[in-house]
Formats: C-alpha cells, structure tokens, sequence
C-alpha cells in the first residue's frame, strides 16, 4: 500500500506544478488589468454560478444542477435548497438546469435563475428555450418562472441585473440580449406567456468564447467564459457593445459564474472547476479565484 500511497502524493504534487505553471503563464498574454489575490475552495455543490446580496446579505450560489445556497462572507452555509425547480416544473417544461444567477433589488429583492434543459449524456438542450426563475434571497425559496421566446433564446446558461435594476442581460450565439426587469413578473409567469428582449448587441460576442457567467463593474459587463485552455474576462460597454479583454488565463478546467463582491481580499470572483478532460485539471477542486484591480481601480 505504501508505494500507492506514495505514487499518489507524486500525482497530487504534479498537478500542484501544473497549477501553478498555468497560473505564470497567464502574465504573458494577459493584459494587467487585474491580480489574482487568492483561490478559495468551494463545496463541490457550488458549482454553476454565483451572486451576492448587498449589505453584507453574503453568497448565493447554484450547483450542482438545481440547488441554490446562501453563504455568509466566510463560506458558512445559510440557507440551501437543494432542488430549486419544482417538480411540476421540471414534468411540463423540462428545465432541470440552473446557471449563473443574480441578485435583483426588486419587489423587496429576489434571485433571479437562468433555466434551461440540459441533457448531460448528449450534452442538448431539447427544449430549445429558456426561462428566468425567481426565488427569495433569504430563503431561497422558489416563487415563479418566466418563459422567454424561443425566438430570443434557446437556452439561458446566465442572467445579470443591471445596477439601475431596468433590465435583465443574458446572451444568445453572438449577441447580448436585455429584458426589461419589471416583465419578470408573476403577472407573466408561467406556464403562459413569453418575455422578448428590448434591448440586443448583435455581434457584440463575435470572437470572445463562450459565456459562463456575468457581473458589473463601473458600469461595463464583464463576461466570463473559456475557449479550451484559454479562460478570459471580458468587458462590454453596453453603449456601443465594444468589448476588451480583462483577464486572460491558461487552465485545465471549466468556466463557471462571475461576481463582484469584496470577498477574500479581491473584487471579482471567478468559479473555475475541475474537468477531467483535459487532465489533470488546475484545481483540484471547485475553486473561486479573488481578483483586485491594478493600477488602484475604486473597488464595488
């Protein structure tokens, strides 16, 4: 047994090495705009998103497909609802996935949830739409749901409240797509109607990869997402859908929810978790990465 034991120590100090050497290459593509403070291990349930409540309220995350958990800013747990999505709801809709979620300071504060169908031997979502989920920020209870047009979108892998509280982003292919916020109601809940964006960024999201998750920072939307080993931050300016990039990290593993809270010396936090494809991942675990911003940016 010693010899397992020790040929699984070697496994585990390479992977170490290859974390860190991951984490050095970075500084030669990535533009400087910010400094990975820290990486924060996270239960393998808060895998698919994040938020935070203002005021001290904490974290609320989503994983591993359908729960929602409330932390405090020390990681200890709240509140869970381990399934969010009611059954009636999972039976007529299909939507059985949760992704990265926000916090809306409307009707009192709510969470708002980007649903979709996921099915994860062929990877498709045979819905083909999606719907915005509402559930209470203290609870977590789940409220409503309201469906939006196929037309808009097929799936609703992310949502983000903008900071005036109007309107409700997400993404479709290459465009960044809004709602308006006061549609998500239970007026319009479902199984009935069908929300349509009032506002759409085509193109805005041409060469960027694919989105996991959005947050605002001084006004622009950052996007998190990844295109095989390549990890990048990018920030659209929603008055002309320009976009630049703000981090950029070379890693083995997957893109997950963005958010921007004071939590672990940094401002952004970022989901990164472990994949076995490729292998072996950067972390081992679902790790949150602390970023501050260079060149004494104001923080949130």
């Amino acid at each position: 047994s010693r010899p397992i034991f020790r040929t699984a120590l070697a496994s585990l100090a390479l992977v170490a090495i290859f974390a860190g050497t991951c984490a050095r290459q970075a500084a030669t593509s990535d533009p400087g705009r910010w400094r990975l403070v820290t990486a924060s291990p996270l239960s393998i349930r808060y895998w698919q998103g994040i938020t935070s409540i203002p005021g001290g309220g904490g974290l609320v995350f989503t994983g591993i497909a359908r729960g929602i958990f409330r932390t405090d800013l020390a990681l200890g747990r709240k509140a869970a609802n381990e399934s969010a999505i009611p059954a009636s709801v999972r039976r007529s809709e299909g939507f059985n996935h949760i992704g990265d979620p926000s916090f809306d300071p409307s009707a009192g504060g709510r969470i708002l949830l980007p649903l979709e169908c996921f099915n994860p031997l062929s990877g498709d979502d045979p819905c083909r739409r999606g719907a915005i989920g509402v559930a209470d920020p203290v609870s977590l209870h789940w409220r409503y749901y309201v469906k939006v047009s196929a037309a808009s979108a097929r799936k609703l892998m992310w949502v983000e409240a903008s900071p005036d509280g109007r309107l409700v982003w997400t993404s479709a292919a290459d465009d960044l797509l809004a709602f308006a916020a006061s549609e998500v109601n239970q007026r319009n809940a479902g199984p009935d109607g069908a929300l349509r964006p009032v506002r759409r960024l085509r193109g805005a999201l041409e060469g960027l990869p694919n989105v996991s998750g959005g947050a605002f920072w001084r006004g622009r939307l950052l996007l998190a997402g990844q295109s095989g080993r390549r990890f990048e931050v990018n920030s659209v300016d929603l008055s002309d859908g320009s976009a630049r990039r703000e981090i950029q990290l070379s890693l083995a593993g997957e893109s997950e929810g963005l958010a921007t809270v004071n939590f672990a010396g940094g401002v952004l936090q970022w989901q990164v978790m472990p994949r076995l494809d490729p292998f072996p991942p950067s972390y081992l675990r679902p790790t949150l990465l602390s970023f501050e911003p260079r060149q004494g940016a104001q923080r949130p």
